[in-house]
């Protein structure tokens, strides 16, 4: 394999350094086939299926980073200076040139490191973002975490010359890391038909569920296309609408859930009834988060007419109470009213049945409407919600006395604040959370992976998949935040 050629501008002059790779083709693919046959030979080998799903994985990935990589993409990055915001002092810039004699080898991780711990000496120098950013670029699998810190460096300075080119970078590289993800996915997709006809069409679901949150709705149907049992189909399409609200298409969503048919199906229309209005719930939710309150009301009336198929007694009042309780939230004082009426009475009360009449009455007392807070309150058969009813009746009372009623709110999710630079700082140092990047899938995937190996194919598939999912879920925050800073 030849040796990679470099162009390397003087730190001195806080100019960051802009490797350029220089590969032969031919002797990359072979080397990283040869590693991935090393690695099923070691002792502990591991089983043949996983060898197979493991060896998928490499070869799309480490394919597709030859040619990703042997492409111009920093070009025209390096053609400004970049600026620090806080003078860097003698051991801060001595261990960046450290960083930069570390890339020459070329030995990025080392100089990752070195930046790092120029970091700690200057943690809010732009330019060590940025060099952070180049050198993470150019380690397989570290895209998200590079696409970070380009992007903390322009929440720093978004009026450098040379913003343009650095957005255009975080671009290829936030492609290609879902050009990564799509590959992953494909190998929890080869990981079902390890699991044995039982549960493989239940895996497919989550499979097609993969795909609409990585945005990749052709593939996520097709997906779920293949799924011959009707119910693991249905519930294939509940994972496909979760999917597509975890990437913000809500609509898609809602479109998504309206394709199942309970009464398509009358020997298990009341289980497809059950899973339908859980989905619409949700849809709501996620409405109501978005401000869109008036969508989800229409969505929680269509969800009732789906719990009225629920053919389990217990279980449709649970799902009409919750709607109800839903609609309280959305301020919908009168549609909770209706369908809390509605309900037929069963000789008991669901804790869910009475949980909604709890947050009725207390709506009710807050608007001031003090008789029907009562008239709900007195329908409360679980002591402590009738206690808590009754407290806010009392309270608003109180209230009345001295001021004029308020009107109920609904709950909208919190505003969308600035997108800083601790934002983006945060994510690359998290070790847990939504989009913990200083965890293994984001540092060492492939090494990761081979740590997750089990010879239960069940356990194998549910490792890859998990691992799949901490990707996709990292890379749709990540694609929020750049479309926030984008506004800004």
């Amino acid at each position: 394999m030849p040796t990679p050629n470099f162009l390397l501008t003087d730190m001195k002059s806080q100019t960051p350094f802009i490797p350029v790779i220089s590969v032969c083709f031919s002797s990359f693919i072979p080397l990283r086939i040869s590693q991935t046959k090393r690695i099923s030979a070691s002792p502990g080998a591991v089983s043949q299926h996983f060898r197979v799903i493991l060896q998928r994985y490499l070869i799309r990935y480490f394919f597709a980073s030859f040619l990703i990589l042997a492409l111009p993409t920093t070009k025209g990055i390096c053609q400004t200076n970049v600026t620090s915001a806080t003078a860097l002092t003698p051991d801060a810039r001595e261990a960046i040139n450290k960083g930069i004699m570390a890339a020459k080898l070329p030995d990025y991780l080392l100089a990752i490191r070195f930046f790092e711990e120029a970091r700690k000496l200057a943690p809010q120098s732009p330019e060590i973002f940025f060099n952070l950013g180049l050198a993470e670029s150019k380690v397989p699998g570290r895209e998200l975490r590079a696409v970070c810190w380009f992007s903390a460096y322009l929440a720093a300075n978004p009026n450098e010359p040379n913003a343009a080119a650095v957005k255009d970078q975080i671009n290829v590289l936030d492609i290609k890391a879902l050009s990564n993800l799509s590959r992953l996915i494909k190998s929890v997709q080869d990981a079902t038909s390890q699991t044995g006809s039982y549960y493989q069409e239940f895996h497919m679901g989550q499979v097609a569920g993969l795909w609409a949150e990585a945005g990749d709705m052709p593939a996520a149907m097709k997906t779920a296309g293949q799924i011959q049992d009707v119910y693991r189909r249905n519930q294939s399409w509940v994972a496909i609408a979760k999917g597509q609200m975890k990437a913000g298409d809500i609509a898609g969503a809602l479109k998504t859930v309206d394709m199942i048919r309970p009464s398509d199906f009358k020997d298990i229309v009341g289980s497809l009834a059950d899973i339908k209005t859980v989905a619409l719930r949700d849809i709501a939710q996620a409405q109501q988060n978005a401000g869109n309150i008036s969508g989800a009301k229409n969505t929680l009336m269509y969800a009732l007419t789906s719990a009225a198929l629920i053919q389990y007694a217990d279980q449709k009042v649970f799902e009409q109470g919750a709607i109800a309780d839903a609609q309280v939230k959305a301020a919908d004082i009168d549609g909770a009213k209706n369908t809390l009426a509605s309900i037929q009475n069963t000789g008991n009360e669901p804790p869910m049945l009475g949980i909604a009449r709890e947050d009725l009455a207390e709506a009710q007392a807050r608007a001031g409407d003090i008789s029907g807070a009562q008239q709900t309150a007195d329908l409360i058969l679980w002591p402590e919600g009738k206690k808590m009813a009754q407290e806010a009746i009392n309270h608003a009372k109180e209230r009345a006395k001295y001021a004029a009623p308020t009107q109920q709110k609904a709950f909208v999710g919190p505003v969308v604040d600035i997108v800083k630079v601790s934002d983006w700082l945060e994510k690359l140092d998290l070790t847990y959370g939504d989009c913990a990047l200083n965890t293994d899938p984001f540092l060492d995937l492939a090494s990761y992976l081979v740590s997750k190996h089990s010879d239960n194919p069940e356990t194998l598939f549910y490792n890859i998949n998990d691992t799949a999912q901490k990707i996709v879920t990292a890379q749709n925050v990540i694609d929020k935040m750049l479309k926030q800073q984008a506004k800004q």
